[in-house]
């Protein structure tokens, strides 16, 4: 810590603090993580002290801590970190990773879709995605929740309807409901054989 007062250059400054917030990070301490974030954004209008601040935050509320609050906290930081450049005028070439604004969508998504917005949270996949290589873990992992994604909007998109012949009279009551119990599982229709 006694770098960060001693350091002259904002660039080692800001990156000294981004170490101290991830240190403090794995080891739980996400109430000193913060601060060293957030003095690393006062040093230097990089994204990824926004990032850092959103892990603290995405921490708190994986852990039931005012889960939505946090969530809510988490994504806002993400969304101003992405919307940020990277500082083309940086004297280091530690923070010229273009590959963390497509990893941080792992996080975003979930902080999204937590807080009731999917199709924010599928925009946040595709985003992801769109620049990760094939292989990479969490491109693998985004895929698979973007395909979780589209099937609750499906299903959302399907209830919708559902409800909208009941309020025209075109559907009974007992029959969507029938039909949602199908979709959601809880029922099962098991066809008899055909008569010999």
């Amino acid at each position: 810590e006694r770098f960060t007062h001693l350091a002259l250059d904002k660039d080692e400054k800001c990156l000294a603090h981004l170490a101290l917030s991830q240190l403090s990070r794995s080891t739980g301490d996400h109430n000193r993580a913060i601060r060293h974030a957030q003095d690393a954004m006062i040093t230097r209008g990089w994204p990824e002290p926004y990032f850092a601040l959103a892990e603290s935050f995405y921490a708190f509320a994986s852990s039931g801590k005012d889960a939505r609050y946090n969530y809510e906290r988490a994504a806002h930081n993400i969304e101003i970190g992405l919307a940020l450049k990277t500082d083309d005028n940086a004297h280091t070439v530690q923070l010229q990773n273009p590959k963390i604004r497509y990893l941080v969508h792992d996080m975003l998504h979930v902080c999204l879709s937590r807080t009731g917005n999917i199709a924010g949270a599928m925009q946040s996949c595709e985003h992801g995605i769109s620049g990760l290589h094939v292989d990479d873990p969490v491109r693998i992992r985004l895929e698979k929740n973007l395909a979780v994604y589209r099937a609750e909007q499906s299903k959302r998109a399907v209830h919708s309807h559902i409800d909208g012949m009941v309020q025209r009279d075109v559907l009974a009551e007992p029959a969507a409901h029938a039909i949602k119990e199908l979709m959601s599982g809880k029922v099962s229709v098991q066809l008899l054989s055909a008569p010999v």
